[in-house]
């Protein structure tokens, strides 16, 4: 199996998988219908292309947290917005958009296929369309793209001896972490269930649920 690294890091970040209504919630990590979302905008894949969707849904993804931020949320008024099954009527929206603050993540995409994972490095390091973390508003302040970031090795054993994404600290927030808090999607029905894995065009709206078992991975700061 192939592994290929992305940092997701910004001033704001949310990843709704239960946002519908007044209130818009954020997970606490990076779901994978968003980070699916987020290769297919690099790469100029469709949104109703399920063939090109496809082998980026096929892969597991895995999270660290480098910096699992502050969780936030603001009240919206969105006007002249079309009422669901009323085409020709408008009306406001009214919701609270929940989000996380100073937050970065390490998404590692396993596969079997490295030509893919080749493929989605290329889309991110000349990106098709704009990437956002989330939300259009949410821009990533550092590149998601890193450099040499194919790996053949466990992803676990990456996320132990990766080094820490996190920047632009002051000297007191310096503080190597001895461990980090990870998720790691699991094929098996063991841990926590989330309904965020694609198999179908993002067109439909239509996810089937996915497992991932988190657990705190010790830092080998080498």
């Amino acid at each position: 199996m192939s592994t290929l690294l992305i940092q997701l890091i910004g001033p704001f970040q949310s990843w709704g998988t239960n946002s519908r209504g007044i209130e818009r919630y954020s997970d606490s990590e990076p779901s994978k219908s968003g980070v699916v979302g987020l290769l297919a905008a690099a790469m100029g894949i469709d949104r109703q292309d399920w063939l090109g969707l496809e082998p980026l849904a096929n892969l597991s993804v895995h999270v660290r947290h480098d910096s699992s931020g502050i969780p936030l949320q603001d009240f919206q008024t969105a006007k002249n917005v079309i009422i669901a099954n009323h085409p020709t009527k408008t009306g406001n929206s009214i919701s609270n958009r929940h989000f996380l603050a100073d937050t970065a993540f390490l998404v590692a995409l396993e596969g079997s296929d490295c030509s893919v994972l080749k493929k989605i490095q290329e889309g991110l390091k000349y990106p098709s369309g704009i990437l956002s973390l989330g939300r259009k508003a949410y821009i990533p302040s550092e590149s998601i793209y890193i450099e040499n970031g194919i790996f053949e090795d466990d992803p676990k054993h990456i996320f132990s001896t990766f080094p820490w994404i996190v920047k632009n600290l002051s000297e007191k927030e310096k503080t190597t972490p001895e461990e980090f808090l990870c998720s790691f999607e699991t094929k098996e029905r063991i841990g926590v269930m989330k309904i965020d894995q694609p198999y179908t065009s993002f067109s439909e709206r239509k996810f089937r649920p996915r497992f991932v078992i988190s657990e705190w991975v010790k830092y080998q700061n080498t």
